[in-house]
């Protein structure tokens, strides 16, 4: 029943929260385990370490010659955007843009399914509070790094757009990226988007409420983000 949160196949690229967790500063651990004092260390952790890290395993993964644009992806970024940039200083940030009470709800239910497999505690209110601070933390911190890197080094992708036209919008934001997609990338961007389509493994179901969470509250919380995002 997992796949319908969360779906990682083995044969498929993992974000890099598990590349991470490799030098015990990741988001994963606390997904996974309840221990709240520990994201309060990473929240005050200094990422340059971890990301040096994190450059090196690139390093050994393309020292047998391969070469070409890395595409990486983990929520974790959010907390640290200022941090890569100096790492590697000529990235560029894609900011996928969602509603983030739904966000907030979607990843306290996640947790409660990854925390689930290794304890029976009830902790979903705790986990919606704890997820709450977090999401917020990543956004404040992410525009915070645009404000200061410019509006130049980030793209913004539609959550909504990607979901209902996953090709058009990857084909623009190469685009954006100065790239191009051809009639062989296409052609796999298609194959790809109608494999794994949103709900092929069932809707993830979740409840505002069973996290002690309340929709207008968090929309409030919220609101400069969704002003200058979602309703522009």
């Amino acid at each position: 029943g997992f796949k319908a949160v969360h779906h990682d196949p083995p044969d498929m690229p993992i974000e890099c929260v598990t590349v991470m967790a490799h030098d015990m500063v990741s988001l994963l651990y606390p997904a996974a385990f309840n221990v709240d004092s520990y994201v309060e260390w990473i929240l005050d952790r200094d990422h340059r370490p971890t990301y040096g890290y994190h450059r090196r395993v690139l390093q050994i993964l393309q020292s047998g010659g391969v070469r070409g644009r890395w595409q990486l992806k983990t929520p974790h970024h959010g907390l640290a955007v200022e941090t890569i940039a100096s790492v590697h200083p000529t990235a560029r940030f894609i900011w996928t843009h969602r509603e983030p009470s739904v966000c907030v709800a979607s990843t306290a239910s996640t947790v409660r399914h990854l925390s689930g497999t290794f304890s029976d505690a009830d902790r979903r209110r705790q986990q919606g509070a704890l997820w709450t601070r977090v999401l917020a933390e990543m956004l404040g911190r992410t525009q915070t790094a645009r404000d200061r890197l410019g509006d130049d080094r980030f793209v913004d992708v539609s959550y909504t757009d990607l979901v209902a036209d996953p090709v058009g919008t990857v084909t623009r934001l190469a685009a954006d990226l100065g790239e191009s997609v051809g009639p062989e990338l296409a052609a796999v961007l298609h194959a790809h988007a109608a494999e794994h389509r949103q709900h092929r493994h069932g809707r993830h179901e979740y409840d505002f409420g069973e996290f002690g969470l309340q929709r207008e509250a968090l929309d409030e919380r919220f609101s400069d983000y969704r002003a200058r995002y979602l309703d522009a």
